[in-house]
Order: C-alpha cells, then structure tokens, then sequence
C-alpha cells in the first residue's frame, strides 16, 4: 500500500477544507459549544450531502464511495483542523468500520447505507454495556449506562 498522497486525495482535501473554512465561522462554533448537545447535525448532514463524506469508508454496494483508510484517515485529519461538532470519527468511521465487517448480513444492508448518506448515525460502545432498547414511537429509546463511546456527545 502506497502512502504517498496522490492528486484525487490532494483534490479529495481541498474540497474539505474549502467546505469547512466557509462553513465553520467562528460563531457556528461557539453556538454549537453553547449548545446542550454540543453537536451541529445541520452541519454534518450538510457535509454528508454535499461530500459524500460519511460514505468513504462504506463499500459502494451499500451506497458509499468506498474510497478506504487512507481517505478516511485525511478526512478526519482535514476535519481536525476545524473545531466542529459532528460524529463524523464516531459514526462514519467507528461504526461503519465494525459494521462493514460483521457477518450479519441484514444489519449491513440496513445500517450502511443510512450511515452512508448521513441520515443515520451511530457510535461504538467500547465497553461496560449496560443497555435495553425499547421500541419507542417510530424509533428506539436506549436506557441503562455505557462506561465508554466513541464520541458521547455525538452518540445520538
């Protein structure tokens, strides 16, 4: 695997950072860090849309660009450079990661595709899961405690 940088990631880059420079003006930020949620899903739903970012990890059978790790890893490293609120590391990464790898087959075919557009995120419990679902008008409601996630504040 070469890890030189080539001329579609350096473009790949660009289009980032050029999204995220217009994007993330000093006041999104400090009302999204003066938010309860500390989070801007209008944003990430924006750079989903308009990059197809929460995608570069999900294989193109499941609606992602199915780019890999080294776009992956130059997308959060682009993003880091913004101090933004998105569960873009958590969801389009962390999840999408153990999910394209598991053998439930239907848990991929649901899961992956909204997780590549955006419309749906998730994160990863890392340990001491301590959770009950329960169906809850349209959704799910989680109940009980997680020692660990990826993000907690961008977990839901």
């Amino acid at each position: 695997m070469s890890l030189a940088v080539g001329a579609e990631q350096r473009a790949l880059v660009a289009a980032v950072r050029g999204f995220l420079t217009a994007e993330v003006t000093p006041e999104r930020v400090r009302t999204v860090m003066e938010s309860p949620a500390g989070t801007d899903p209008e944003l990430y739903r924006k750079m989903c849309a308009e990059l197809g970012i929460a995608g570069a990890l999900v294989p193109e059978e499941y609606g992602g660009t199915g780019l890999g790790w080294p776009e992956a890893v130059l997308l959060l490293e682009e993003s880091g450079r913004h101090p933004i609120g998105t569960p873009l590391l958590s969801s389009a990464v962390l999840a999408v990661a153990c999910l394209s790898v598991t053998a439930d087959t239907r848990a991929r075919a649901e899961l992956l595709p909204e997780l590549a557009s955006g419309d749906r995120t998730a994160t990863v419990a890392l340990d001491g899961v301590d959770v009950r679902a329960r169906d809850a008008a349209g959704g799910w409601t989680l109940s009980g405690e997680i020692a660990s996630t990826g993000t907690p504040r961008t977990c839901c």
